[in-house]
C-alpha cells in the first residue's frame, strides 16, 4: 500500500512538473503628453493654466492608478529643458522642466517614452540637445526608462532593446517632420515619417533586429479626424507585416481612430491625448470625437509556447485630458465605446475587434486565448455592463469646423429714377461737347 501511495505522488510530482504555467505581462500606453502651455517658461514644481495650478502628484492623480503596467509607455510631445531656450519659427512651441518627466518615472513607473514628434523640435537644435541631455543623466542615474526617436540618425534607425521577465522587447519611434531639423550622421535630430526613405529605414531595423515582441510609435495624422488619412490602413498594416511588429502606437491627431487587429499585428491609429495641458479642451468636441485613448494590452506564454501572445485589449476614455485628465465614468465610456466599435466597422470593413463595456466602464476585447491571472480577471470575472437605450452618437469621422463669421450685408438702396434721368442727361451733355471739339 505504502508503495503505492509513494508510486501515485511520484507521478502527480511528474503530471504537476510537466504542467505549463502560463507567464503574463501586461502593457499599458496613452498618447501626447507634454505640462506647459504654449511658450511659458517651464516650473519646476507645478503647471499652471487658466487661472488653476496643480502640483505634478495634484497634476496626475486621477489617472496613476491607471499605469500598472509591466511597461508603461507616453509620447512625450514637449522639449525637456529647465530653463527658456530659443524657439523655432512656430505657433506652437512646449517646453517641460525635467521634473515633470522625473516624476512620470519615479512616482507613476512610467519606462517607455518616444521622443519622436513635431514639438521635439520647438526650440530647434538647442531643443534637442536639452531632451539628450536628459536622456543621458536618466541612463547615468540607472533608471527604468527607454527613449526613442530622437538622436543620430544611426540610432533613430536601430530598435532600442531591453528586457522584462526573460523576453526581449525592441522599440522604435519616428513622427512628423515639419521643420528643417532632421537627424544626420553627425548631427542629431528626427527621422521623418512623411519620408519613405527614413520610414523605410526604421522599418528595416526593427525587421532586422531579433526580440520577442516589436513596438513601433507613429506621430501622424490630421488633426481632430477620427477616420483614417487616405492609406492609412494599407502602409501601417503592411510595415507591420514586413518588420513583424507586434503592436503599433498612434497619436497626434488629438482624438481617438479605429484598433486593428490584422494578423498577429494590434494596431492604435491614433490615441488622442493622454495628458495635454498645451492642448485645447477636447471635451467640447462631438461625442466620439471628445476623448483620449487609454490602452492595456495583456501577454501571456508559456513553455510549449515561448513567443508573447495578446490575449486580451483594455481600452479607456479618457476626459479633461488637457488639464487633470480622469477616466471617464461607465455612463461615460458606453457611448465612446459603442462609437470606436461602430468608427472600427466604418472604416476597416471586417472588424475583428469589438469591444464590449465592462461593469468599471472600460472596453475589452478578449482573444480567446490561454489568459494570465489579470486578463482572466478582465475576461472572466468581470461582468459586462448593459444599457439597452443608450444614445448613439453621429459617426464623424472629423470635428466639424466652426462656421465662418460673415459681416452682414448693407441692404441695397433702390434705384431713384430721377437720380438715373440727371445721370444719362450729363452723360449727354458731356459726349455733345466730345464731338464738337473734334
Amino acid at each position: 500500500m505504502k508503495a503505492l501511495t509513494f508510486g501515485l505522488s511520484a507521478l502527480c510530482a511528474i503530471c504537476v512538473a510537466g504542467i505549463s504555467t502560463a507567464e503574463e505581462l501586461v502593457i499599458t500606453f496613452g498618447g501626447d503628453v507634454n505640462f506647459n502651455r504654449t511658450h511659458q517658461s517651464p516650473s519646476p514644481n507645478k503647471v499652471s493654466k487658466n487661472g488653476r495650478s496643480w502640483t505634478w502628484p495634484e497634476l496626475t492623480a486621477k489617472i496613476a492608478p491607471l499605469v500598472d503596467g509591466d511597461i508603461n509607455f507616453a509620447n512625450i510631445e514637449t522639449v525637456i529643458a529647465d530653463k527658456r531656450l530659443p524657439t523655432a519659427t512656430k505657433r506652437f512651441v512646449f517646453s517641460t522642466h525635467s521634473n515633470a518627466i522625473n516624476h512620470m518615472i519615479d512616482d507613476l513607473n512610467f519606462n517607455l517614452f518616444s521622443l519622436a514628434n513635431n514639438h521635439a523640435f520647438d526650440h530647434a537644435w538647442a531643443g534637442y540637445r536639452s531632451t539628450l541631455d536628459f536622456v543621458d543623466a536618466t541612463e547615468k542615474a540607472g533608471k527604468d526608462a527607454v527613449f526613442h526617436g530622437v538622436g543620430l540618425r544611426a540610432d533613430n534607425i536601430k530598435p532600442a532593446l531591453f528586457e522584462k521577465k526573460g523576453k526581449t522587447f525592441a522599440f522604435s519611434a519616428i513622427g512628423i517632420l515639419t521643420d528643417p531639423y532632421p537627424a544626420s550622421d553627425t548631427r542629431p535630430g528626427m527621422l521623418s515619417f512623411r519620408k519613405q526613405s527614413d520610414f523605410q529605414a526604421v522599418i528595416d531595423g526593427l525587421k532586422n533586429t531579433e526580440a520577442d515582441f516589436k513596438i513601433l510609435s507613429i506621430h501622424a495624422g490630421t488633426e481632430r479626424m477620427s477616420g483614417l488619412n487616405g492609406g492609412q490602413r494599407e502602409r501601417w498594416r503592411k510595415a507591420a507585416e514586413e518588420a513583424g511588429i507586434d503592436l503599433i502606437l498612434g497619436h497626434h491627431p488629438h482624438v481617438a481612430r479605429p484598433v486593428d487587429l490584422h494578423k498577429n499585428s494590434l494596431i492604435f491609429y491614433s490615441l488622442g491625448n493622454y495628458l495635454m495641458i498645451g492642448a485645447a479642451d477636447m471635451d467640447k468636441l462631438p461625442t466620439g470625437l471628445d476623448y483620449g485613448m487609454f490602452g492595456r494590452v495583456f501577454l501571456s506564454w508559456d513553455d510549449e509556447n515561448p513567443k508573447p501572445q495578446i490575449t486580451a485589449v483594455e481600452v479607456v476614455p479618457l476626459r479633461e485630458t488637457e488639464a487633470q485628465a480622469r477616466p471617464m465614468t461607465v455612463k461615460e465610456s458606453f457611448p465612446r465605446i459603442d462609437y470606436l466599435n461602430r468608427l472600427n466597422a466604418h472604416q476597416l470593413g471586417n472588424v475583428n475587434l469589438i469591444f464590449d463595456v465592462t461593469e468599471k466602464g472600460a472596453g475589452r476585447a478578449c482573444l480567446g486565448k490561454t489568459y494570465g491571472p489579470r486578463a482572466k480577471d478582465l475576461c472572466e470575472v468581470q461582468t459586462a455592463y448593459n444599457w439597452p437605450n443608450a444614445p448613439k452618437a453621429t459617426l464623424l469621422t472629423f470635428a466639424p469646423r466652426k462656421p465662418a463669421v460673415t459681416k452682414p450685408q448693407k441692404a441695397k438702396k433702390k434705384p431713384n429714377a430721377w437720380a438715373n434721368f440727371n445721370r444719362k442727361k450729363k452723360k449727354s451733355r458731356v459726349k455733345k461737347t466730345a464731338d464738337r471739339g473734334r
